[in-house]
Protein backbone atom coordinates (compact mmCIF):
# COMPACT_ATOMS: atom_id res chain seq x y z
CA UNK A 1 0.00 0.00 0.00
CA UNK A 2 1.58 3.11 -0.77
CA UNK A 3 1.50 6.12 1.11
CA UNK A 4 -0.82 8.33 -0.27
CA UNK A 5 -3.51 5.68 0.25
CA UNK A 6 -2.96 4.99 3.80
CA UNK A 7 -3.45 8.61 4.24
CA UNK A 8 -6.84 8.22 2.54
CA UNK A 9 -7.80 5.60 5.01
CA UNK A 10 -7.72 7.78 7.51
CA UNK A 11 -5.99 5.74 9.92
CA UNK A 12 -2.11 7.08 9.36
CA UNK A 13 -1.04 10.12 10.73
CA UNK A 14 2.16 11.28 8.55
CA UNK A 15 5.23 12.39 11.78
CA UNK A 16 8.78 13.09 11.20
CA UNK A 17 11.82 14.04 13.29
CA UNK A 18 14.58 16.54 12.44
CA UNK A 19 17.32 17.55 14.81
CA UNK A 20 20.78 19.79 13.56
CA UNK A 21 22.96 16.99 16.01
CA UNK A 22 24.17 13.64 14.27
CA UNK A 23 22.47 11.40 16.37
CA UNK A 24 18.45 11.38 16.52
CA UNK A 25 17.65 8.07 17.87
CA UNK A 26 17.18 9.31 21.62
CA UNK A 27 14.30 11.87 19.98
CA UNK A 28 12.84 9.30 17.71
CA UNK A 29 12.70 7.03 21.08
CA UNK A 30 10.67 9.74 23.11
CA UNK A 31 8.19 10.37 19.78
CA UNK A 32 7.62 6.99 19.62
CA UNK A 33 6.96 6.59 23.26
CA UNK A 34 4.75 9.33 22.84
CA UNK A 35 2.77 8.23 20.30
CA UNK A 36 2.35 4.63 22.06
CA UNK A 37 1.02 6.73 24.86
CA UNK A 38 -1.63 8.35 23.08
CA UNK A 39 -2.95 5.03 21.18
CA UNK A 40 -0.98 5.19 18.24
CA UNK A 41 1.65 3.32 17.11
CA UNK A 42 4.60 4.17 14.55
CA UNK A 43 5.12 2.09 11.53
CA UNK A 44 6.07 2.26 7.59
CA UNK A 45 9.87 4.18 8.97
CA UNK A 46 11.71 5.70 6.68
CA UNK A 47 15.32 5.30 7.21
CA UNK A 48 16.90 8.43 8.97
CA UNK A 49 18.80 10.42 7.13
CA UNK A 50 22.28 11.49 8.34
CA UNK A 51 24.79 14.50 8.48
CA UNK A 52 21.99 16.41 10.66
CA UNK A 53 19.11 13.85 11.27
CA UNK A 54 15.96 13.63 9.71
CA UNK A 55 13.38 10.48 9.46
CA UNK A 56 9.53 10.24 8.74
CA UNK A 57 7.66 7.75 10.21
CA UNK A 58 3.86 7.31 10.13
CA UNK A 59 1.46 7.35 13.61
CA UNK A 60 -0.95 4.52 12.81
CA UNK A 61 -4.25 4.10 15.30
CA UNK A 62 -7.37 1.56 14.88
CA UNK A 63 -9.24 4.14 12.21
CA UNK A 64 -9.61 7.69 11.58
CA UNK A 65 -11.42 8.85 14.11
CA UNK A 66 -9.22 7.86 16.58
CA UNK A 67 -6.21 9.23 15.40
CA UNK A 68 -8.16 12.37 15.06
CA UNK A 69 -9.01 11.85 19.23
CA UNK A 70 -5.27 10.88 20.00
CA UNK A 71 -3.99 13.79 18.51
CA UNK A 72 -6.30 15.81 19.74
CA UNK A 73 -5.34 15.08 22.81
CA UNK A 74 -1.63 15.09 22.55
CA UNK A 75 -1.77 18.34 21.23
CA UNK A 76 -3.61 19.63 24.56
CA UNK A 77 -0.86 17.94 26.67
CA UNK A 78 2.34 19.69 24.80
CA UNK A 79 0.06 22.72 25.17
CA UNK A 80 -0.15 22.23 28.64
CA UNK A 81 3.07 20.84 29.40
CA UNK A 82 4.71 23.79 27.20
CA UNK A 83 3.12 26.47 29.18
CA UNK A 84 3.96 24.66 32.04
CA UNK A 85 0.76 24.35 33.44
CA UNK A 86 -0.90 20.73 34.90
CA UNK A 87 -4.50 20.33 35.31
CA UNK A 88 -5.97 17.23 36.98
CA UNK A 89 -7.61 15.43 34.14
CA UNK A 90 -4.23 15.02 32.34
CA UNK A 91 -3.04 11.55 33.12
CA UNK A 92 -0.07 11.19 34.40
CA UNK A 93 0.63 7.99 32.09
CA UNK A 94 0.07 11.00 29.56
CA UNK A 95 2.17 14.20 30.76
CA UNK A 96 5.61 11.97 31.41
CA UNK A 97 6.12 10.85 27.47
CA UNK A 98 5.47 14.22 26.61
CA UNK A 99 7.88 15.69 29.42
CA UNK A 100 10.07 13.39 28.56
CA UNK A 101 9.93 14.04 24.73
CA UNK A 102 10.31 18.09 25.50
CA UNK A 103 13.30 17.18 27.85
CA UNK A 104 14.87 15.78 24.98
CA UNK A 105 13.98 18.07 22.52
CA UNK A 106 15.46 21.54 25.12
CA UNK A 107 19.03 19.33 24.51
CA UNK A 108 18.94 19.42 20.47
CA UNK A 109 20.61 22.47 19.19
CA UNK A 110 17.97 22.77 16.69
CA UNK A 111 14.70 20.25 16.17
CA UNK A 112 11.60 20.23 14.33
CA UNK A 113 9.21 16.99 15.17
CA UNK A 114 5.82 16.54 13.35
CA UNK A 115 3.30 14.30 14.70
CA UNK A 116 0.34 14.26 12.18
CA UNK A 117 -1.19 18.26 12.64
CA UNK A 118 0.75 18.84 15.33
CA UNK A 119 4.71 21.14 15.15
CA UNK A 120 7.15 21.49 17.75
CA UNK A 121 10.12 23.16 16.72
CA UNK A 122 13.17 24.14 18.74
CA UNK A 123 15.47 27.32 17.43
CA UNK A 124 17.56 29.54 19.23
CA UNK A 125 16.88 27.65 22.30
CA UNK A 126 12.76 28.75 21.60
CA UNK A 127 10.27 25.72 21.51
CA UNK A 128 7.53 26.41 20.00
CA UNK A 129 4.23 23.99 19.37
CA UNK A 130 1.87 24.68 16.34
CA UNK A 131 -1.37 22.91 15.13
CA UNK A 132 -0.83 23.13 11.45
CA UNK A 133 -3.97 23.23 8.99
CA UNK A 134 -4.51 20.32 6.10
CA UNK A 135 -2.92 23.02 3.67
CA UNK A 136 0.02 23.95 5.58
CA UNK A 137 0.70 19.91 5.62
CA UNK A 138 0.19 19.77 2.19
CA UNK A 139 2.78 22.29 1.64
CA UNK A 140 5.22 20.72 4.00
CA UNK A 141 4.54 17.10 2.28
CA UNK A 142 5.33 18.55 -1.00
CA UNK A 143 8.32 20.84 0.06
CA UNK A 144 10.91 18.45 1.95
CA UNK A 145 13.14 21.45 3.49
CA UNK A 146 10.98 22.77 5.38
CA UNK A 147 10.48 19.89 7.91
CA UNK A 148 14.24 19.75 7.72
CA UNK A 149 15.10 23.22 8.94
CA UNK A 150 13.37 24.95 12.61
CA UNK A 151 13.58 28.30 10.76
CA UNK A 152 11.62 28.38 7.31
CA UNK A 153 9.41 26.07 9.24
CA UNK A 154 9.03 28.74 12.12
CA UNK A 155 8.78 31.43 8.82
CA UNK A 156 6.61 28.96 6.47
CA UNK A 157 3.87 29.04 9.75
CA UNK A 158 4.34 32.64 11.14
CA UNK A 159 3.73 34.15 7.82
CA UNK A 160 1.23 31.72 6.90
CA UNK A 161 -1.16 32.21 10.26
CA UNK A 162 -0.91 36.11 9.42
CA UNK A 163 -2.17 35.54 5.79
CA UNK A 164 0.81 36.55 3.60
CA UNK A 165 1.04 33.51 2.29
CA UNK A 166 4.63 31.79 1.70
CA UNK A 167 5.44 33.08 -1.59
CA UNK A 168 9.16 31.91 -1.75
CA UNK A 169 10.86 28.51 0.26
CA UNK A 170 14.59 29.80 0.55
CA UNK A 171 15.83 30.41 3.71
CA UNK A 172 14.37 32.92 5.56
CA UNK A 173 16.62 35.26 7.09
CA UNK A 174 17.02 34.82 10.65
CA UNK A 175 17.17 38.58 11.53
CA UNK A 176 13.13 38.24 10.25
CA UNK A 177 12.15 36.11 13.01
CA UNK A 178 12.83 38.85 15.25
CA UNK A 179 10.57 41.12 14.20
Amino acid sequence: MFAHEMIELGRWAPASIYTADDDGSQLKEAVVTVLREFGLEADVEKPAVRGSWFQRLWARGRDSEAVREHLATLERALELEGLGKRQADIDKAKAEPVAALLTVVKEQTNAVVRLGSIILIKTEGNVVVWTISEMEAAVMERTSHIPRDPVTALKFLRDDSQGHGQTSLDHPDRDALHE
